[in-house]
């Protein structure tokens, strides 16, 4: 048969047909490896962030504990509303000296104090806190309305070449010497607290700047007077410390057992942290 001139040629509907299964074929199975791709990628990044989130809020914790104040350590619970939690409250260290002299029971009270400056004088700064054997909790957190206790205020540092010289608002006597004539130095409380919301998670949440209290604050009080930081998520038990209290041969010691869920997974620290202060 000749060909006409002219003539074009084109697809049937058949030929057509199949291109368009081929097509979707091809598109089906492309699709489902990019989408499972992109699920491993996606799951993978949140378990790394959770992993890094997880680290860091231990190794803060872990900081914090060992550089805590003696007899600063703390361990509570409580709820409220939709609320329950676990806090354990310390006071870190900002710096320690040694005092040459020093306003002491049952001696006169003094308005200044004396300490080597074994310690960076940038680290000790007006008011901060001054503590000189602190032993319990009552030590640490303690009103002391007169001018007898174990913490005072600073309100003027000097310091020299070998020493540093401390002025308070009033003449104070601390109540007891230390054995080692130790003299620490810190700002305020900081609280880790495991906060469970009915019908949602559990975090880890960190507090500061809310100053000291006789009895261990609860959530409101610290949320109203300071500051929080959300230090990690997805906690799997809303009370996973422990607090062994310190004794005439051993340091305090906090057994941490935490653990962390993200995409079906799970994953567990146990870290034992001793507080390496002694008054």
């Amino acid at each position: 048969m000749r060909r006409l001139i002219g003539q074009k040629r084109g697809f049937t509907l058949v030929e057509m047909v199949t291109v368009i299964l081929v097509l979707g074929v091809l598109a089906v199975g492309v699709s489902s490896f990019i989408i499972f791709g992109t699920r491993i990628f996606v799951e993978s990044s949140a378990v790394e962030q959770a992993t890094g989130e997880s680290r860091y809020a231990i190794e803060r914790m872990t900081r914090d504990i060992r550089s805590a104040l003696p007899g600063s350590l703390r361990l509570g619970s409580g709820s409220a509303g939709s609320e329950s939690w676990q806090c354990l409250e310390l006071v870190p260290i900002a710096a320690s000296s040694s005092y040459l002299t020093l306003g002491l029971a049952p001696g006169p009270a003094a308005k200044t104090a004396t300490v080597f400056r074994d310690a960076p004088a940038s680290a000790v700064a007006e008011g901060q806190w001054a503590f000189v054997y602190p032993l319990t909790e009552t030590d640490v957190y303690g009103s002391f309305p007169g001018n007898l206790g174990k913490r005072f205020v600073l309100q003027k540092v000097t310091a020299s070449a070998n020493s540093i010289e401390l002025e308070f608002a009033n003449a104070v006597r601390f109540a007891e010497a230390s054995p080692r004539q130790r003299m620490y130095f810190a700002n305020q409380p900081v609280s880790y607290c495991v906060v469970q919301v009915v019908g949602g998670g559990i975090g880890l949440w960190r507090y500061d700047n809310y100053g000291f209290n006789a009895v261990q604050p609860d959530l409101a009080v610290m949320r109203g007077n300071g500051r929080a930081a959300l230090m990690a998520q997805n906690l799997t038990s809303a009370a996973p410390l422990a607090l062994h209290g310190s004794t005439l041969i051993n340091n305090a010691v906090v057994q941490m057992d935490m653990g962390f869920a993200v995409n079906g997974q799970t994953f567990e620290y146990q870290h034992q942290v001793q507080t390496i202060n002694v008054p």
